[in-house]
């Protein structure tokens, strides 16, 4: 049911209510519903999401004729850096309550907007939290009833958004941006709402493997790493005593004399005596063993038993350990450190973690969440769980992770993913230096005869092409000097590895004189603090240094949404039903993956592949673009 309605009018400022209660000048809440759906254009905020579907469960027949404006989506794409504004405006004047920083909800804008929003569903709640309400009892009490105050309620909630609109319309936007992330979120709000279909019962015998291959771990460590003692407490006696030491076995002779006359008396011979006195507090010591799951454990036996010197520190100043770090260092017990903390790792997201896969299943089914602005860059991002943090099939356990997320019954998965996306976007930004040159290797380039272009990023760097492979992308994605000397293989002080990698970096410049150009002219952008995307958006740019990744993150990302939505689209026009003939289960940056009857799965794949070409084309980009897809039962076979 519906209770509460309100409609304002942008060219009058005058609202309307809308119930089928008693409330002074209301009118039936499906007048409201026909109402906006013959308007030319309708606005709300998170409108796309939330309000329409919710309509639509109620009235069958509504579908907006016009065009829909959501604020939320609006807002995220103009203020994507949201939380460096809410810094910095709480350092000139009184400003929102901290936990609202970089929140894009109608109370955080209320606040920023003069517009008080309103307490009434905190009110309601914590009445009914003091009647012991909970759960669906306490949704029922809040909102299952209607209120002339829920009413007045929904009225400031228009209040607000309609300034928040107001305020919007000011902004420097392009039209493209602002069209491709409403469609976006079009596609991705059907996404979250059908879910992605997991195999419960692999999940568990997985976890079963993973803690099995732990033990085993936990084993071998034991016997490099020997129980030692550790301090366990400082004591303070609270008397002066004296304790015999039976336990020890040892009988010992001492010489006693009288403290009255100095007289040597009988020597006491008897167990070891142990003395404690008020003033001399001290700390107890416990034999313990090895626990491979402390990073205070690992950190202390490296740096006793082998001497590692840490070059990483946490915030509170203890060594950074983590899976990345032990995997760069040579000590006998570091791979079986590295290959614990992964599983350590996997065993969370599967199981024992906040978001764990097994414990975000509903019938058999995840229904992850996507925020579709949730980087500086328009990069998506993922929540309950992070479908990002699903390990590479390429690396061990990760098959057998992305095997868990499959098809629905009796259909495919369908996984396309762009082909070199990052290094042809870096291509396609060069042309306007080298005419197009970096782009030839790409798209000419071939290993067999030392023309591609890891094999000529390669001879550049002086390493072998593999190498020189995993350091390019290293440098794309905004690595610093050190890691990008480590991954040529250079060891020894922190200083020298940085230098290694700071002189690999002059040296790829010298032999691309169209990439330094590139990353002068991002560096000069960054001054600005913003540089214009793809489709005419703003981009932020928080440091000079991640100025090129910055650029081509954004590229990536805007490229792969407007593949997305044209993908939808001709699939449709193609007789494509959602929901019955496909439907997308997840986009992970440069991939997409969807559930496809088994007879048209080719035919999809297809229509997604050139999807992404077609992107380049609309968007004007210099280097063409492809795409791959793969046809599987589940994650681990498309991907």
């Amino acid at each position: 049911m519906v209770h509460s309605l309100v409609i304002k009018s942008t060219l009058t400022g005058q609202s309307q209510h809308f119930t089928d209660n008693d409330y002074p000048g209301a009118l039936p809440i499906a007048v409201g519903v026909r109402a906006l759906m013959d308007a030319a254009v309708i606005c709300g905020h998170n409108i796309q999401t939330f309000d329409i579907p919710a309509l639509q469960k109620i009235y069958p027949w509504f579908k907006p004729s016009g065009i829909v404006l959501d604020t939320i989506i609006m807002s995220r794409h103009f203020y994507p850096d949201m939380k460096d504004a809410d810094f910095l405006q709480a350092k000139k004047r009184e400003w929102i309550p901290p936990q609202l920083y970089g929140r894009h909800n109608l109370e955080s804008w209320g606040y920023r907007l003069g517009h008080w929003k309103g307490d009434y569903g905190k009110e309601k709640e914590k009445e009914g939290r003091a009647l012991g309400l909970k759960g669906d009892e306490l949704t029922y009490f809040v909102w299952g009833r209607w209120s002339p105050e829920m009413q007045d309620y929904c009225g400031q909630d228009v209040e607000v958004t309609f300034a928040l609109l107001r305020k919007l319309r000011k902004k420097d936007f392009s039209f493209q941006s602002v069209q491709i992330e409403h469609d976006v979120q079009r596609i991705i709000s059907r996404q979250e709402a059908h879910g992605w279909a997991f195999d419960e019962e692999a999940a568990y015998r997985l976890y079963g493997m993973l803690r099995g291959a732990q033990a085993e771990i936990e084993d071998k460590l034991a016997g490099i790493f020997a129980p030692w003692f550790r301090p366990d407490g400082v004591v303070t006696p609270a008397a002066d005593r004296r304790v015999k030491r039976e336990d020890l076995g040892v009988t010992i002779t001492e010489r006693r004399f009288s403290e009255a006359t100095g007289k040597e008396l009988k020597p006491y011979v008897g167990p070891v005596r142990e003395s404690y006195s008020t003033e001399a507090p001290y700390t107890k010591i416990k034999m313990k063993p090895f626990n491979p799951g402390s990073r205070q454990d690992i950190a202390n036996r490296l740096q006793k038993l082998y001497g590692w010197r840490p070059s990483e520190f946490t915030n509170d100043g203890q060594p950074k350990v983590d899976d990345e770090v032990l995997s760069k260092l040579k000590y006998p017990a570091a791979p079986l450190l590295t290959e614990y903390l992964q599983i350590a790792k996997l065993t969370g997201m599967l199981s024992e973690g906040k978001e764990a896969w097994l414990k975000a299943v509903r019938n058999g089914r995840i229904h992850g969440r996507v925020n579709t602005m949730g980087t500086v860059t328009s990069r998506m991002t993922h929540q309950k769980p992070n479908m990002a943090q699903v390990p590479s099939g390429k690396v061990k356990w990760g098959h057998e992770c992305r095997a868990l997320f499959t098809a629905n019954k009796g259909q495919v998965l369908v996984g396309c993913d762009a082909d070199a996306l990052e290094l042809r976007c870096l291509a396609g930004y060069m042309a306007r230096w080298d005419k197009g040159a970096y782009i030839k290797t790409i798209l000419e380039g071939r290993k067999e005869d030392g023309t591609d272009m890891h094999t000529l990023n390669a001879k550049a760097l002086g390493c072998s092409r593999d190498t020189a492979k995993t350091w390019i992308y290293a440098m794309l994605y905004g690595s610093g000097d050190y890691n990008l000397g480590f991954v040529l293989g250079v060891r020894g002080s922190a200083e020298k590895i940085a230098a290694a990698g700071r002189a690999a970096r002059n040296k790829l410049m010298k032999a691309f004189p169209a990439l330094k150009k590139l990353v002068d002219a991002c560096k000069e952008k960054a001054k600005v603090g913003k540089l214009r995307g793809l489709d005419g958006r703003y981009v932020p740019i928080r440091s000079a240094h991640s100025a090129l990744n910055t650029l081509l993150q954004s590229a990536g990302a805007i490229i792969m949404k407007l593949a997305l939505v044209i993908a939808d689209r001709e699939l449709q026009e193609a007789g494509f039903v959602p929901l019955v003939d496909y439907e997308w289960v997840g986009n992970i940056h440069d991939e997409t993956q969807a559930s496809v009857r088994p007879d048209r799965a080719d035919e999809f794949g297809t229509i997604m592949a050139n999807a992404i070409a077609k992107a380049g084309e609309q968007l004007n980009f210099k280097c063409p673009l492809k795409g791959n897809y793969d046809i599987g039962q589940n994650w681990g076979e498309t991907h």
